[in-house]
């Protein structure tokens, strides 16, 4: 079937099956998307309806596997989706929008629309009027309660439907909300007081109709009453359509699934959300959003960029800045701070966001200009912190430049007043750094309890390592436990646990916690560490029963064939190891230096030697292959075979002859040289164990 993929942004010919994926980048097709390509015969002009977006102001980060390591603007934005109280066109009705959810494929809560009425709701708000509808809401404001997400911190639960999040607040479990779900608990309200009401958007200030970050919405009744229980800024309000905030709840839980890692519930939310609400710049964002978060950088960006132009936001662009600066390239993360930076009211964040580029380029100026660079950044984070005391990363960020020019007591007591007096996260892991570099590590786990941000995964994280590296791994795993159980859906805290219970020697238990976690979207990633941890006890049918099936997909990884041969090697089943190397080399999956690695650190010398000599055979020899293989030539006392190799590679090197033949006398020193140090150890130990002379 011939399908758009909104990650490769081109048309994929796609195998119909319950895990269809994209055969370029490897994304898994939600059923509405293969159902619509049905449809519509995957026409890309147009058709918004398979382009999925996710909701994020962070990109989520991609955790690299070797085998395998362990640890809105001022004013209008223009937006033609929008009914405003005076424009005579009607808005799409609810049954429009509704229709959607039913045609979707989603199933369970998963499948209900936002402002369903639950029982206890209905019962709650029988014969209330306007006020006492707005009395009702107001009074279940608390923890445990209706609290809203505060904008410097992350979001780590899933989004509710309305009827389970009156019941969590019923219950006083319930997890901080955005203000786009909580208008939708009092929209379901008033439906069930039998009433109407519309949705309202504030239009003053500072808004962010890209990420939705600061998107402030509220539920006005018929009445004129202004049902607002987190009292979120409502200063310029005007009626917003139905299936707009309906499509925002949608990119929240988009959000939040993919936070969770679970990208395929992601990306159906997506799909049916380009439904609800076509052709919107923020789904366009979205979507190179989660693109970047596939690894294809360049590609997001333009994705990202192109939803700019359609409409501005300033936090959007400050995020694609922390983006390029990531990406070494400043120069275009500079042109995003300098337009966030051009608007009336431009945000504290942005200031901020220019200091860190300033200070930034210090490290490529003549030294005659670094003062003066140094002292511009210094004005940025001052600017930032005159319009907000409390905006995130400032003090951070100025400490930074404290340390660059030598001052670190001045840098140290911003980064204790950021963490003391406003609780800046980012402060408290720069301080981190700092103590442990200063041989104060002790003082990192009290630090980091005082802060009492263990809401926040890094922070969770940081504390975990400070207490391992103290040598209280069991307080690191007690923390590690107390996050999951708070949060069981943070796949972060997840596998935090599980590294902490492998290193405190509860080898089980860790690859029991890792189990649930092989149903993500980084199931590969999870299996190999399970894998590594059956091969640590010991259960080397288990380690390839995990690994031969990943094996033998289409595009195995590197890293699952490495891992699978390390599992063979010590099966000692010589066939089993001669069929797989073969497969590995005559497809070119495996290298012979990959090959050759696992050999030797096996201890297999001899199958190292005769995969080494099968790659310099070749009729242009790997410089590499033939220096590893001289070094085994060394090791195996065959010094005259090494000189040999190195004489014939050089004559057939032409201009990089003087070069090769310096390596190869490197890597052949270097080979005696352990060797000695090999043989001094040992007797060393053999004196050690001689029995001393007794005295007559």
């Amino acid at each position: 079937m011939d399908v758009f993929c909104p990650a490769c942004d081109d048309q994929v010919e796609v195998e119909v099956s319950a895990d269809a994926r994209c055969p370029v980048c490897h994304r898994r097709f939600a059923a509405d998307e293969l159902n619509d390509a049905e449809e519509h015969g995957g026409d890309k002009a147009g058709d918004s309806t398979v382009r999925p977006l996710v909701l994020a102001a962070v990109v989520a980060a991609v955790t690299a596997l070797a085998v395998i390591a362990w640890t809105f603007f001022d004013g209008q934005d223009g937006a033609a989706q929008r009914a405003k109280a005076d424009d005579p066109k009607p808005a799409a009705t609810a049954t429009d929008w509704q229709a959607k959810f039913t045609g979707a494929g989603l199933k369970g809560e998963r499948a209900l629309p936002p402002g369903g009425i639950d029982k206890g709701l209905a019962t709650a708000v029988t014969g209330l009027d306007d006020a006492a509808l707005g009395k009702l809401l107001a009074s279940k404001k608390g923890p445990g309660r209706l609290v809203i997400v505060r904008n410097d911190r992350r979001r780590d639960h899933p989004v509710l439907s309305t009827e389970a999040l009156w019941r969590s607040i019923e219950a006083g479990k319930a997890e901080p909300v955005h203000a786009i779900e909580v208008a939708w608990l009092a929209m379901a309200a008033v439906r069930a007081a039998g009433k109407s009401a519309s949705f309202v958007i504030d239009r003053a200030g500072v808004q962010t109709p890209l990420l939705l970050a600061r998107t402030r919405v509220a539920v006005r009744t018929d009445g004129g009453v202004l049902l607002n229980p987190l009292e979120v800024a409502m200063g310029q309000a005007e009626v917003v359509s139905e299936r707009e905030v309906a499509a925002w709840w949608l990119l929240l839980r988009a959000h939040a699934n993919r936070s969770a890692a679970d990208f395929a519930a992601a990306h159906a939310d997506l799909a049916l959300a380009g439904r609800v609400l076509p052709d919107d710049p923020a789904i366009r964002f979205a979507r190179g959003v989660v693109t970047m978060d596939q690894g294809l950088l360049d590609k997001g960006l333009e994705i990202c960029e192109a939803a700019l132009a359609a409409r501005e936001d300033s936090l959007a662009r400050l995020f694609l800045a922390d983006v390029l600066s990531a990406m070494q390239r400043p120069f275009k993360a500079w042109g995003h701070v300098t337009a966030a930076l051009a608007v009336k009211n431009p945000m504290p964040e942005a200031w901020v966001s220019k200091g860190l580029l300033q200070a930034a380029r210090v490290a490529t100026l003549p030294e005659a200009r670094k003062a003066s660079a140094l002292a511009e950044a210094v004005t940025s984070f001052d600017k930032a912190l005159s319009l907000s005391p409390t905006v995130p990363g400032a003090r951070a960020g100025l400490a930074q430049v404290r340390l660059l020019q030598q001052d670190q007591p001045a840098a140290e007591k911003l980064l204790r007043e950021a963490v003391d007096g406003y609780k800046d996260v980012d402060a408290a892991l720069l301080l981190a750094e700092l103590l442990h570099g200063t041989e104060r590590g002790a003082d990192v786990a009290p630090m980091l309890r005082k802060l009492d941000r263990l809401d926040d995964e890094r922070v969770v994280k940081e504390l975990a390592r400070a207490l391992a590296l103290a040598g209280d791994k069991k307080a690191a795993l007690a923390v590690a436990e107390s996050a999951w159980k708070r949060q069981p859906d943070n796949r972060g805290h997840a596998l935090l646990r599980a590294d902490l219970l492998r290193q405190v020697g509860r080898i089980d238990d860790a690859i029991a916690a890792l189990e649930p976690l092989r149903d993500g979207e980084d199931k590969e990633r999870m299996t190999l560490l399970q894998a590594q941890l059956y091969l640590q006890k010991g259960e080397i049918a288990a380690a390839i029963e995990r690994l031969e099936p990943m094996s033998k997909v289409a595009s195995p990884t590197r890293e699952v064939l490495v891992l699978l041969l390390v599992a063979y090697v010590h099966s000692g089943k010589s066939d089993a190891i001669d069929a797989f190397t073969k497969r590995c080399l005559d497809g070119g999956l495996l290298t012979e230096l990959d090959i050759a690695g696992v050999f030797l650190e096996a201890g297999d010398a001899e199958r190292a030697q005769t995969v080494l000599e099968r790659a310099v055979a070749r009729p242009k020899p790997s410089p590499d292959a033939a220096m590893m293989l001289a070094m085994v030539y060394v090791a195996s006392d065959r010094k005259t075979d090494a000189l040999a190799l190195r004489d014939r590679m050089v004559a057939s090197a032409g201009e990089g002859a003087a070069e090769l033949a310096a390596k190869m006398n490197e890597a052949i020193t270097g080979a005696e040289k352990e060797l000695e140090s090999i043989a001094r150890e040992e007797a060393a130990a053999g004196e050690a164990r001689e029995p001393a002379n007794e005295s007559p």
